[in-house]
């Protein structure tokens, strides 16, 4: 199962003139599957409120996708004979300013004050809080209902898989656990295909015990963290780490819950080459553009990881919806050619001659 995940930055000039150009571009980069990161948004955090991120006054920004429009995205993608995998998960542009830049320092503050919040309330939990109780109570139930309207949409469209992920210090805590698996027999009551969740983590202990992974099919990493330090690392040195990470953190994984592991790497096309949801500081002069180490973390991680037993596939992140690196949404915004997408990249080749060989 090779493939990449085509960035979340979905609006309706997008689907409109690029959605057969980047399916395409999909199929040409190696590999037989297609992912769409369909998105949600917390309209409030306390109380906690999950939905639809809406329309905006611009048909360049972003929104959640719809049911037409999906339609659509897996006829393009069964045209090219692609799989597709649909990942559901809830971001917090509905609680960004629209009259501020949507990367800028007080639309990030908003966003990263959401997080602390929700980690609060994650606290309160372990420490078992009625208060604390109630309120994941209400979340799962914003969250169920975001989830299971994708998931009956997957099931009319015949999509394979669906991977879910959320707030990940939520997934952490065993009080937590009967609340995932409740929403996970739920969604297999109106969908048929295969689900996984996404562990966004580079570190040992997150994620691994307390979630239900037994009730899965797959379990899938994300590794959102720092590979090296140096600017320019060496295969060798990246293909060490990833040896340390497959033996530390994902094949006692697999093992224990006896389950097949998925990979959405994010490897960026910057130096030094940390790994991150997004990389915020993409225009920052003091980060450097080295679309060969984005290669070499490519070429290093399949070395490492195509031949482990344990390993079902293996996806890029943030596959970009055009072919130009520097016209994006924001004038100026380089964002994407330093970021993960591997469109017209060095490690599109890569993939490529993996994706002949690999699982």
């Amino acid at each position: 199962m090779v493939g990449h995940v085509v960035a979340d930055y979905f609006s309706s000039a997008y689907v409109n003139a690029y959605l057969n150009s980047t399916v395409q571009a999909v199929s040409e980069a190696g590999g037989g599957w297609f992912a769409y990161d369909q998105q949600g948004t917390y309209l409030s955090i306390e109380p906690p409120v999950i939905g639809d991120v809406p329309p905006q006054p611009s048909p360049y920004q972003h929104r959640t996708a719809t049911e037409d429009e999906l339609t659509r995205m897996v006829a393009a993608a069964r045209a090219r004979n692609l799989k597709f995998v649909l990942k559901v998960s809830a971001i917090y542009d509905g609680l960004l300013d629209p009259a501020k830049d949507p990367f800028g320092a007080a639309n990030l503050d908003i966003a990263a004050r959401a997080e602390a919040t929700l980690d609060q309330w994650a606290d309160r939990l372990a420490q078992g809080d009625a208060a604390a109780r109630t309120y994941w109570d209400a979340w799962f139930e914003q969250y169920s209902a975001f989830v299971l309207k994708q998931a009956a949409i997957a099931q009319r469209l015949g999509i394979e898989v669906i991977t879910m992920t959320s707030h990940e210090r939520s997934a952490d805590l065993e009080e937590n656990a009967p609340r995932w698996r409740q929403l996970i027999a739920r969604v297999r009551q109106v969908y048929g295909g295969k689900l996984t969740y996404i562990i966004p983590t580079y570190d040992a202990s997150s994620g691994r015990n307390a979630f239900p992974w037994a009730d899965l099919d797959y379990i899938t990493f994300y590794p959102a963290s720092r590979i090296s330090d140096a600017a320019q690392p060496s295969i060798a040195e990246i293909k060490a780490a990833f040896e340390r990470f497959s033996n530390e953190v994902v094949e006692p994984a697999a093992r224990r819950w006896n389950r097949p592991v998925l990979f959405i790497t994010t490897f960026m096309s910057r130096t030094p080459p940390y790994h991150e949801w997004f990389e915020w500081s993409q225009p920052h002069p003091e980060i450097g553009l080295d679309l060969l180490t984005q290669a070499k973390e490519t070429e290093a991680f399949f070395q490492v990881m195509s031949n482990k037993p344990w390993v079902a596939g293996i996806f890029s992140w943030a596959f970009w919806w055009r072919d130009d690196f520097n016209s994006t949404v924001n004038p100026g915004d380089a964002s994407y050619d330093k970021g993960g997408s591997i469109r017209n990249k060095p490690a599109t080749a890569i993939w490529r001659r993996w994706a002949g060989q690999a699982f």
